[in-house]
C-alpha cells in the first residue's frame, strides 16, 4: 500500500509484515472472474461451479447468481477476492431430497469432507443413522458439527444423529489441517426419520465440508441477500405423506463445518455461515402424527487477521 500527497508523490509505501509472505500463494492462475464462462477448465453446471484443484489467483470475483463449491480444496488470492450479491462460496453438506434417500457424504480431498446422513425408515421400521465422523474434528464443544436426531413415527424411533468421535480444535494459522497423520473432517451427518404406516421417513442430511481462504482482502456483499461464504450442513427431507395410522418422521440436519479464513482486510463478515442444517419436517396424511427431525449443531468459523496478528473469531 501506497500512501501519496496532494501532487501524487509517494511519502511511504507500507510493506505487509514478514509473517504475511507467501500465506497468499503465488498468484499463477492469475485473475479469475466466476460469470458463466469456462474458467481454468471449469464450466458452471446450473449456475455453479465445483473446484478441482486448489487455486492461486490474483483477484478473483465470483459475479452475482453464481457459486463456486470448493470441494475440500484451498483459494489462495494475493488480491481481493470478492463475492458479490447473490454469489456464493461453499463447500456446504448436501440435502436429503425425495424419501427415504440420505443426503450423499462430501469427500476429503486436500481438506476433509462431511459424512453421509441417515436413510429414512420405511413401513413402520426405525430410521437410519447419522454417518460417524471417526477423524479429528474442529469443535469444541459437544455440540458442534454433529447432525441432527430424525423424528419418530409413533413408537418406533427415528434414527441418531451421526457423531464426532474426537476434537481438535484448530487455533493456530496453517495450510494443512491435520491432526497426527489423520485429516481433520467437517461434519457428522443427521439421522433418518423414522418410517410411518404406507410412508417413509425423510432421509438425514450430509455433514458440511471446510472452507478455507487465503487472501490478501475479502470483500463479501452485504446488499440484501448479499454474498455468502458457507459450510452449512445440509436440510434433512421432510417424511412422504402417509394414507394409514401413522406418519412417518422427518429427518435430522446435517452438521454445520468449518469455515476457515486468512486474511489482511475483511468486509462482510454478517455473510459468513457454518450453520446446521434444517430439520425434516414429519409427514402429514395419517390419522396419527409423526414427529420433526431436528436441526444439525453449527460449525466453527476461524478468522485470522495477518495485520494485527490476532484471531477475530
Amino acid at each position: 500500500m501506497r500512501m501519496l500527497d496532494a501532487s501524487g508523490r509517494i511519502l511511504v509505501t507500507l510493506v505487509p509484515p514478514p509473517s504475511e509472505m507467501g500465506w497468499f500463494g503465488d498468484g499463477s492462475d492469475g485473475a479469475l472472474t466466476f460469470n458463466g464462462g469456462t474458467v481454468l477448465g471449469l464450466t458452471a453446471a446450473s449456475s455453479v461451479y465445483t473446484l478441482n484443484r486448489s487455486i492461486f489467483c490474483t483477484n478473483l470475483t465470483i459475479n452475482s447468481t453464481y457459486t463456486v463449491k470448493t470441494a475440500g480444496y484451498k483459494v489462495f488470492c494475493t488480491g481481493t477476492l470478492t463475492i458479490q450479491n447473490n454469489a456464493v462460496l461453499m463447500n456446504d453438506g448436501n440435502p436429503a431430497l425425495t424419501p427415504p434417500a440420505a443426503g450423499a457424504a462430501l469427500a476429503a480431498t486436500e481438506l476433509g469432507g462431511g459424512t453421509i446422513g441417515g436413510v429414512g425408515g420405511n413401513a413402520v421400521t426405525v430410521g437410519g443413522p447419522g454417518g460417524n465422523n471417526t477423524n479429528p474434528n474442529p469443535g469444541t464443544t459437544a455440540g458442534q458439527c454433529v447432525g441432527g436426531a430424525g423424528g419418530a413415527a409413533g413408537a418406533v424411533s427415528g434414527g441418531n444423529a451421526g457423531t464426532n468421535a474426537v476434537q481438535r480444535p484448530i487455533r493456530y494459522l496453517t495450510t494443512h489441517l491435520l491432526a497426527g497423520a489423520s485429516i481433520q473432517t467437517g461434519a457428522s451427518g443427521g439421522g433418518g426419520g423414522a418410517g410411518g404406516t404406507n410412508a417413509v421417513g425423510g432421509g438425514g442430511g450430509g455433514g458440511a465440508g471446510v472452507v478455507m481462504v487465503f487472501a490478501n482482502s475479502i470483500v463479501v456483499d452485504t446488499t440484501t441477500p448479499g454474498g455468502l461464504i458457507s459450510a452449512n450442513g445440509g436440510k434433512g427431507a421432510d417424511g412422504a405423506t402417509g394414507t394409514g395410522a401413522q406418519n412417518s418422521g422427518g429427518g435430522g440436519g446435517g452438521g454445520g463445518g468449518l469455515v476457515y479464513l486468512a486474511y489482511y482486510t475483511l468486509s462482510g463478515t454478517s455473510k459468513i455461515q457454518a450453520v446446521g442444517g434444517a430439520r425434516g419436517n414429519a409427514g402429514t396424511g395419517a390419522t396419527a402424527a409423526g414427529s420433526n427431525g431436528t436441526a444439525g449443531g453449527n460449525g466453527v468459523i476461524l478468522r485470522y487477521n495477518l495485520q494485527t496478528r490476532s484471531w477475530e473469531a
